[in-house]
């Protein structure tokens, strides 16, 4: 059976595939799955709807922790805050609500390592700055991510409150496109975004002010210099209007400031610290909830 065969029967019997399910019908032709994530877009694209209209959705990448729950239609629910040291981020359905009555916060966080670190301590549940909730899509984030991500930010909690939503990621130009990719968008997916976006999340760092100040190398500061891809990158990202001076002057700032200061720093830089990850998170969540 050939692949288009294949798909457009599950299309009329109206069956959900994997864009996995698609690839292994014939590897050959599509040698990579990511070319069959590719064509998937080029379809909706062309014809104005979203991947999920055409039953093709993607496997789930990003992880998610936290005391909240998922009430599906039929009444049933998935507690998530048995899942201690998070699990994959759900699919939801349209008719499917989230209960997220005691959070206080949301922090999406780059890195997986940085993730599951701060899910093995239960930071989640801490009572200095409130019950949260962490995720992350390991890296550039993927589309179930980020749709659960835009479907947290329209929850309220028991308080008749939309939780702030915070990004935590490299200081790089990777790092702050990824968060300009949960906050504004994609190209790539710009027929989707409407559905994606989150214009409300906050950067919380890595930033200028956080990197090391004294005289160790950079190599025990934590610092590395930035190649000559990142600062093409860079300038690239300065031309964009996501990085302009009147969407995100302090995003522009800190590009500006990478390429004067020409070094990158990871996450993992706070761990080198004297108070660590943990308590600069909870410092850096507290500030941002005005406490």
């Amino acid at each position: 059976m050939s692949s288009w065969t294949f798909y457009s029967s599950a299309l009329r019997l109206r069956c959900v595939l994997a864009i996995r399910a698609i690839f292994y019908q014939d590897p050959e032709l599509f040698s990579k799955q990511s070319v069959v994530d590719r064509l998937i877009d080029d379809v909706a694209f062309m014809f104005e709807v979203q991947r999920s209209d055409l039953n093709v959705i993607a496997g789930a990448k990003g992880l998610v922790a936290g005391a909240f729950s998922v009430i599906h239609s039929d009444g049933s629910i998935m507690d998530m805050s048995v899942m201690l040291e998070g699990t994959l981020v759900p699919n939801l359905h349209d008719s499917d609500r989230l209960d997220i009555s005691n959070i206080t916060w949301i922090l999406v966080i780059e890195k997986e390592a940085t993730f599951c670190s701060l899910a093995s301590t239960m930071f989640c549940r801490d009572s200095g700055i409130g019950d949260g909730i962490i995720i992350t899509g390991k890296g550039s984030p993927d589309i179930l991510s980020r749709k659960f991500l835009r479907r947290l930010s329209e929850s309220h909690n028991a308080n008749s409150i939309l939780p702030p939503i915070f990004c935590l990621a490299d200081f790089d130009p990777y790092g702050l496109q990824i968060v300009s990719t949960y906050k504004y968008g994609s190209k790539a997916l710009a027929h989707e975004n409407a559905g994606l976006v989150v214009p409300t999340l906050r950067w919380l760092g890595l930033k200028s002010k956080d990197l090391p100040t004294d005289e160790t190398s950079a190599d025990e500061s934590g610092l590395l210099p930035l190649t000559g891809r990142d600062r093409k990158m860079v300038v690239q990202m300065l031309r964009r209007p996501a990085f302009s001076a009147e969407f995100e002057p302090e995003w522009r700032r800190e590009l500006q400031a990478m390429l004067m200061l020409d070094m990158k720093a990871e996450i993992q830089l706070l761990d080198r610290r004297e108070e660590g990850l943990v308590t600069w998170l909870k410092a850096a969540i507290k500030e941002g909830l005005g406490k």
